[in-house]
């Protein structure tokens, strides 16, 4: 019996020990403080005549991916991390809609920033982030409506193919058909270019809101860096 009670006190022992190491070792409170590193930020360079778009079939509707940018302090439960479930978020520089990507690591430790600095470029970034999510929100809703005129099609094609008016095989022809000019449309429509200039006004906004937190050095450096990735 004095057994059974040693090895459960040694047990709740070791519980407790894990316990405390999964706190923050100040006062022993857990740690919720975003661990976002300014050092980890990259930009895209966004190609918007590249719209992820699913072919429409027999079996399955238009889908097409949600254009919002990869949240800079990671994904949130508000659906605008853009992970699709896969882990395929618009920071990934294998991502189809994205160009190129400007990292920041380097000339952040360049700059040789305080901490105050860094906690107001944290603040920077996030406006950036909103200045780029607003412009994408208005290119998914101008694409969503495009979408919504061809479901419209597609609803008519599937009610000849149940009333016997075409064949499945016919149907397949005319949704070929169909997905290439959706595809064309998407990729064509004037709104890509308001949203490309778009993007590029909250990049200068965003080169511009760093330069200002910094010293006349910090300056210098950060201008020649901004100069050679315009």
């Amino acid at each position: 019996m004095k057994s059974i009670k040693f090895f459960a006190t040694i047990f709740i022992a070791i519980v407790t020990i894990f316990a405390i190491q999964s706190c923050n070792k100040d006062n022993g409170v857990v740690n919720t403080q975003n661990p976002f590193d300014i050092e980890e930020y990259s930009i895209n360079d966004y190609n918007f005549s590249n719209a992820l778009l699913s072919n429409a079939t027999l079996e399955n509707d238009f889908e097409i991916g949600n254009c919002v940018p990869m949240h800079p302090f990671g994904p949130k439960n508000d659906g605008n991390d853009n992970s699709n479930g896969k882990g395929k978020k618009m920071g990934n520089k294998n991502n189809p809609f994205v160009k190129n990507m400007f990292n920041f690591n380097r000339i952040f430790r360049q700059l040789n920033l305080s901490d105050a600095q860094k906690e107001e470029i944290k603040s920077i970034i996030e406006a950036h982030f909103n200045c780029e999510k607003s412009w994408f929100e208005k290119l998914q809703k101008a694409r969503e409506e495009v979408l919504e005129k061809y479901r419209t099609k597609r609803q008519a094609i599937m009610e000849q193919v149940k009333n016997g008016e075409i064949t499945r095989l016919e149907a397949r022809e005319l949704f070929f058909d169909m997905n290439k000019a959706i595809f064309e449309e998407l990729n064509n429509l004037s709104i890509n270019k308001e949203v490309k200039e778009g993007i590029l006004a909250c990049r200068e906004e965003f080169f511009a809101a760093i330069g200002s937190i910094l010293s006349p050095e910090q300056k210098e450096i950060w201008d020649k860096f901004i100069n050679r990735i315009k």
